[in-house]
């Protein structure tokens, strides 16, 4: 039954308000403008791109636009057999904000069965699963109409479900705005442009909500296949094959850009099952929880390897060990399952639940439980008489009760035996204890972030997504195919098409730039060929501070690698420092043995070297032998935050010492450049011809922030970390940093101001009191919705850094995102294009046809291809007051990618942006309470949360003294 709303005016247009941030940043035209029609230097080359291109036959076509409300009109309650419940417990979420989009969906679709006047609307309507929905025609009512909608219970014989759907006119959008728009006629259509794009890819997306065993993702941009898709990769995760669907203007016109997608997710099925998958339980292996850092972190051209592994309490061989989790077992539990949705498997009932934490032990944690029927209350007018009679009633009873576990309950009302008594019981959101065992987690519930991972995990994730990019390419074909948009009604009601092949296009090969080594060296400009060159007989161009104090802490074992032997190999390494130019003046370092105190055993080489120089000066350098990689992040954290000063420090792994003689001279040329910028030195500097605009007048600025995943058990969220990293010169080869935490999850950074002093400070100190004339800054990680907001933050925020300096002070701002989230791959259009790795060569630009219609931005394969398919950067210039050119930004950039250095390769991201990632990375290992955090780590949460100075803070110790930790630190 329909009510009709008494309105007086029809619903004005304030959805827009509610719009995805993403939309609207598509149509944002007050930045810098594109100086040029695209850039001519290079060799051209046609490549296909994974986009389709989107035609709407009626140009003025107009669509209507509906704000719709779903509002349960009925809860019912839960059955009388419940889970055992805290009473002092608050109520959960109620389920207004926590409906799910496939439940939106399903009350949706049910409106057209129980109301056939809106049959034939709702055929031509596309809903976002949320709140918005559109339709060439309109419904039959004027403005308002809400109605009823019934969906079956959650509990056998329980009565259905109740629901009012709130359909409102918002406004008519005429599609010509996006024509109008991308040539550039008419005046300020942003605002209807967003709409009308909106209304295209959510009509492109609404039947792919309801593909039989699809699930969505990523707010509807990602689309699963959970019936042919899964790969196991271990310790309770899977990874799932999918696609990627949106919509994008271009210069070219409107295009669908369609992608292959892999993510990481838990398994489903059996609570107690998957838990013990993950804490490596289930295969009676050594218990615990991942303790490194992803290692999928190889995309960007010089980056890889993860570091990972397993610790904890060991299980028992053969069956999973049931004894209660450790506390490392239940922080990484907490972060994987909180959130996560569950269903009860002792009783009957669809109802889902949410994991809020866990409680004791089952045979421990109890709660109150009520014995026989409630005495009861006092009537009002007994309570009323009792008071005109001057007399008082004895207080209402209360209904007996006793306290009882967990365990005892569900054997006394389900007759159920626990088999893991021991383990702790889940706390759901409503606060109900439920055994572990007597649970079931549902599929696909929001993806595992690459960077919690294990090393044994992300290997094996690579070997399921990196595909060739031949076989991508045909993988993304058979997705625009299956996505049926030629053979769909309601696409075709709004007379749209999608062609079916990707758009070719005109992209360019960028020359490389020229690499220059230190003259003493026998090469002085090794050959870059597919943006890779050979470290062999060159010496670096800047020689490091003459290495004097340092030392060697080794935690393999003295049996399995002797004092002799691992002396033998120090010998070797400082060859190679000194065949590099590196100024090695004592070159037998301190080697002791750690022990299982980690931080102990670096505190006590650390003492050593001081005691064994006369001045009692700190260490310049440790280097760290580990067996185990998960060990990673607590002797950093220690030679970082530990110890009275800051102390640079490396890490080898054993195994990677155990290589053949050549293959050990090339693992240690690599260690090199990283131990030559730990020592103030540089490795090599780029032709300064290459590097238009670039002067020695010029600083250049990288900036990055980090969020810490979401706040998960009630716990306060923890603090995103920012940091910014500048050159000292032009040649872009020494650098300083700058580190603050911040709320948690705010992109801007918050003390930009202070960081940007700090750092242009630094840069004249280095180059005899002289100011920088032209600043160019890299930001990385904006997304698209966020365009706007940064860059007018943070541009002012760097511009009144400068004020500080002197109120005339106005250097020249370019201001540039580096977007590495994207789904744009470009693809060879025959075999003489494609490199070994199948990917097109180094230094592909694409500054047309698929470009912004207005806003100055191009994508850039900067990098050669080693796995899989690369990844072009999207460069958006937002702010130039430098007059660059396509030509020379372009160049610029390119060139710049061959400056990172910890690689003789190009890599696929400007290096002082990839700086600020590597440093934000690095520093919320000491300020997060992590599985892999020492207890120095755990300790800095706190304090990082109070102070976004601690970290800074941490890292200038000893400025004072004159001890000044190294701007190459985080290499």
């Amino acid at each position: 039954m329909a009510t009709e709303t008494e309105t007086t005016s029809p619903v004005e247009t304030t959805q827009m308000d509610d719009f995805s941030d993403e939309f609207k940043a598509l149509t944002l035209s007050g930045f810098s403008k594109r100086p040029d029609k695209g850039g001519s230097l290079g060799r051209p080359m046609p490549v296909l791109v994974n986009l389709y291109p989107v035609k709407l036959k009626n140009q003025n076509l107009l669509v209507h636009h509906y704000d719709v409300q779903i509002l349960a009109a009925f809860s019912p309650k839960p059955g009388p057999a419940r889970p055992a419940k805290d009473k002092s417990g608050a109520k959960g979420q109620s389920e207004e904000r926590v409906r799910p989009v496939r439940e939106n969906n399903l009350i949706w679709d049910q409106l057209s069965q129980q109301h056939n006047s809106l049959a034939p609307t709702l055929s031509k309507t596309a809903f976002d699963g949320r709140k918005n929905a559109f339709t060439p025609a309109k419904f039959p009512f004027e403005t308002t109409q809400t109605f009823k909608v019934n969906l079956p219970s959650h509990s056998p014989g329980g009565r259905p479900r109740e629901f009012d759907v709130k359909i409102a006119h918002a406004q008519t959008i005429d599609m010509s705005v996006l024509s109008d728009w991308i040539n550039r006629r008419g005046g300020d259509l942003a605002s209807q442009v967003a709409t009308a794009i909106q209304a295209i890819d959510v009509l492109l997306r609404h039947d792919l909500f309801r593909k039989s065993n699809v699930i969505s993702a990523s707010q509807g941009r990602k689309f699963f296949d959970t019936a042919n898709g899964m790969t196991p990769i271990g310790e309770g995760a899977h990874v799932l094959k999918g696609l990627f669907a949106s919509i994008r203007p271009t210069v070219g016109g409107l295009v669908s850009n369609i992608d292959t997608v892999y993510s990481p997710y838990l398994i489903h099925g059996s609570l107690e099952r998957v838990m013990f998958e993950a804490t490596g339980r289930a295969t009676g292996g050594r218990g615990g929880a991942p303790s490194g850092r992803g290692g999928n972190r190889g995309g960007r051209g010089g980056r890889g390897g993860g570091r990972g592994g397993y610790g904890g309490a060991s299980g028992a061989s053969g069956a999973p060990s049931g004894e209660a989790f450790n506390d490392r077992e239940k922080r990484h539990l907490l972060w994987l399952f909180t959130g996560k949705k569950v269903r009860l498997t002792h009783r009957v009932s669809t109802r889902e639940y949410t994991i809020a934490g866990f409680g004791q032990p089952a045979n421990v944690q109890s709660f109150e439980v009520t014995e026989g029927p409630k005495p009861e209350k006092a009537t009002a007018v007994q309570r009323a008489q009792a008071a005109a009679a001057g007399q008082r009633l004895p207080a209402d009873a209360a209904a007996p009760s006793r306290k009882v576990t967990v365990a005892a309950y569900f054997k006394e009302k389900y007759n159920k035996t626990l088999q893991f008594p021991s383990l702790q019981v889940v706390q759901l959101s409503s606060r109900e204890y439920v055994p572990i065992e007597c649970l079931e987690l549902l599929p696909i519930q929001g993806g595992i972030p690459p960077t919690r991972l294990s090393g044994e995990q992300a290997a094996s994730m690579i070997k399921v997504a990196a595909k060739r990019p031949e076989d991508r390419q045909r993988l993304i074909d058979v997705e625009r195919g299956n996505v049926g948009y030629n053979d769909n009604s309601r696409i075709s009601s709004w007379g749209i098409t999608v062609e079916q092949k990707m758009k070719q296009i005109n992209g360019r090969v960028l020359p490389p730039p020229k690499v220059q080594y230190h003259p003493a060296g026998k090469v002085k400009e090794p050959s870059v060929g597919r943006g890779q060159w050979n470290l062999v007989d060159t010496k670096f161009v800047g020689v490091n501070k003459p290495l004097e104090r340092w030392g060697v802490c080794c935690f393999e074992s003295e049996q399995y690698l002797p004092r002799q032997a691992l002396q033998g190999l120090l010998t070797k390494l400082v060859k190679q420092m000194k065949d590099r130019g590196m100024a090695v003046r004592n070159e037998r370092p301190h080697i002791t043995y750690g022990n299982a105190d980690k931080t102990a055993s670096v505190k006590d080489l650390a003492r050593q070297i001081v005691n064994a120089n006369p001045k009692k000066e700190p260490p310049q350098l440790m280097i760290f032998i580990l067996r185990d990689p998960k060990d990673y992040d607590e002797v950093k954290i220690t030679a970082t935050m530990g110890l009275p000063v800051p102390v640079a420090s490396q890490v080898l792994l054993g195994k990677n010492l155990r290589k053949e003689d050549r293959q050990l001279d090339q693992y240690f040329g690599n260690v090199c450049m990283k131990l030559n910028q730990k020592l103030f030195g540089s490795n090599w500097i780029i032709d300064a011809r290459d590097l238009p605009k670039l002067t020695a007048k010029t600083l250049m600025l990288g900036a990055d922030v980090t969020h810490p995943p979401a706040a998960r058990g009630g716990e306060a969220i923890a603090p995103s970390v920012a940091a910014v990293v500048g050159t000292h010169g032009g040649s872009g080869q020494t650098y300083s940093t700058q580190v603050r935490t911040q709320q948690g999850r705010q992109e801007i950074i918050s003390d930009l101001q202070s960081m940007c002093k700090a750092l242009i400070l630094k840069w004249k100190n280095a180059n005899k009191g002289v100011l920088p004339e032209n600043i160019i800054f890299f930001r990385d990680g904006v997304s698209e919705g966020q365009y706007g907001t940064v860059v007018e933050n943070e541009v002012e925020a760097l511009k009144k850094a400068c004020r500080e300096f002197d109120l005339s002070y106005k250097p020249k701002l370019t201001y540039v995102v580096c977007a590495k989230r994207h789904h744009v791959r470009f693809f060879a259009t025959n075999d003489q294009n494609r490199d070994k790795s199948g990917n097109l060569p180094a230094g592909l630009v694409v500054d047309t046809d698929v470009v912004h219609p207005f806003i100055w931005d191009f994508y850039l394969q900067s990098q050669a291809g080693l796995v899989g398919t690369c990844r072009p950067t999207h460069y958006i210039c937002l702010l130039d007051e430098n007059g660059f050119t396509s030509d020379t930004m372009e160049r610029l950039v390119n060139s710049l990618c061959y400056s990172f250095a910890r690689a003789t390769r190009s890599v696929s991201i400007v290096p002082v942006a990839y700086y600020a990632d590597i440093v934000c990375t690095k520093a919320r290992t000491y300020a997060y309470l992590d599985d892999s955090a020492s207890s120095i780590g755990g300790s800095n949460t706190e304090a990082a949360l109070s102070d976004p100075m601690f970290i800074q803070n941490k890292l200038d110790r000893g400025i004072e003294t004159g001890h000044h930790f190294p701007g190459g630190w985080f290499m």
